[in-house]
């Protein structure tokens, strides 16, 4: 009987690498066309001399010989996925038992048919393992399809890793520690491979089922922080609306502020009483008569704060087609645009680069809601979304994801473009007629 008892290196360097493809292919991998496939050759090249060379060497250093072909496919991973160490590590754990499990269960599956048939042919090992292979690799892409993690918008944490190499850890080495003579004295049997298909099963399905909850918590967090942003503007709003309604209180009275005035001699006094009256008409030139109360409260508070900061804020904006869309989706919107666009400008030494345009009019059966300001440094765009610079992504950058959720959720478009350091913000929503 033809020795069958060791899975073929061919096999194992095709089922590893292609499980950590898997992975790599839910990234935006640095190397496109020509480059990406000469790439994945030379560490398919690589990563078989590495097991062809470390075959039958000295037993003592197998987790030595384990450890660098772990090393290689994570900068596999790493550099063609053009992700962060963490979460290529993390990757290339799952791609590796995942390549484990294809492996074991494609031998399995042979052995068993050689032995109940008796054909020990290189052909039909070929055939099981295009088949099994093509079958548990499809069911992965699949699966990863369904949880739809963006890895980009989630980094995985460290915690993560930790928890990840424990499991895989744990099952690689159960599924690998058993050997169990047949009747023939062969040191691996079929009850070898059936344990450890079995474990590096498990092993997959602990890895998915980990992966999916941190998806789950990855989602609730995103809704909760959303809901809570979209509550503060809406609280924000509210607050403004009230400074709005002294300043009209105030205006009111600025007639016997001018009749003080008229009846002061002391120069001094009215001076300093024509900076304050200064001030106060200034602050009600900031005063928005849009058409909707929603927006002119909004706008009229930033534009008081641009006059505070020496921004110049342009706005022309006709808010009478606004009344479909609800109260705090508009404080979202409108809120987070325009303190995106100053929060830029504010980086600006020169003042006259601290610009901001902004544009709410209807466009045939489309309302156009366009900002525009001035960026010293080009923010890099991320799924058409400016990417945060800051290092706590707990809360920062979901305010575009929650203006695009909301756009979306009116049938709308939102694009984001730069240009020649000019930032765009458009925004189309259809209106009903």
């Amino acid at each position: 009987m033809p020795d069958i008892k060791e899975i073929p290196l061919l096999y194992t360097v095709i089922a590893l690498t292609a499980g950590c493809g898997i992975y790599i292919m839910q990234m935006k991998t640095r190397l496109k066309g020509t480059k990406a496939v000469l790439l994945n050759i030379l560490f398919f090249v690589l990563f078989a001399v590495l097991l062809i060379f470390t075959k039958n060497k000295n037993p003592r250093f197998g987790m030595l010989y384990l450890f660098a072909a772990i090393i290689l496919l994570f900068l596999y991973i790493w550099i063609l996925g053009n992700t962060k160490p963490v979460t290529a590590a993390y990757c290339c754990i799952r791609g590796f038992i995942l390549g484990e499990f294809a492996a074991s269960a494609e031998w399995l599956a042979y052995v068993w048919f050689a032995r109940e048939t008796g054909i020990y042919s290189p052909v039909w090992s070929v055939i099981f393992m295009m088949v099994i292979y093509g079958v548990l690799y499809g069911s992965a892409c699949y699966l990863e399809h369904l949880v739809e993690y963006d890895y980009e918008m989630a980094p995985v944490k460290l915690r993560d890793l930790v928890y990840t190499f424990a499991f895989a850890y744990a099952g690689f080495y159960l599924g690998n520690s058993v050997k169990i003579p047949d009747a023939g004295g062969q040191a691996l049997s079929l009850v070898f491979y059936n344990t450890r298909a079995l474990m590096a099963f498990g092993s997959v399905a602990l890895l998915y089922a980990f992966h999916a909850v941190r998806r789950e918590m990855y989602m609730k967090q995103e809704n909760d922080t959303l809901q809570y942003l979209m509550q503060s503007r809406y609280e924000q709003y509210q607050q403004s609306k009230e400074s709005a309604e002294l300043i009209n209180m105030k205006y009111h009275d600025l007639k016997h502020q001018i009749q003080f005035l008229k009846e002061e001699n002391n120069s001094e006094k009215r001076m300093k009483s024509l900076e304050k009256l200064e001030a106060d008409i200034r602050q009600q030139e900031a005063k928005v008569d849009s058409g909707n109360e929603v927006l002119d409260t909004i706008l009229s508070e930033k534009k008081r704060y641009c006059l505070a900061h020496e921004i110049s804020l342009t706005a022309v904006a006709d808010g009478s087609r606004l009344d479909f869309m609800d109260m705090m989706d508009l404080c979202s919107i409108f809120g987070n645009a325009l303190d995106n666009a100053i929060e830029c400008v504010e980086k600006c030494e020169e003042k006259e680069k601290r610009v901001i345009h902004f544009l709410v009019a209807p466009q045939k059966k489309f309302l156009l809601i366009k900002v525009e300001n001035y960026c010293e440094e080009e923010p890099e765009l991320l799924d058409g979304l400016p990417k945060t610079t800051k290092d706590n992504t707990d809360f920062h950058g979901f305010g575009m994801r929650s203006m695009k959720y909301i756009v979306e959720k009116y049938d709308g478009m939102l694009t984001c473009g730069v240009q020649n350091h000019w930032f765009e913000l458009k925004i189309l929503i259809p209106v009903k007629e």
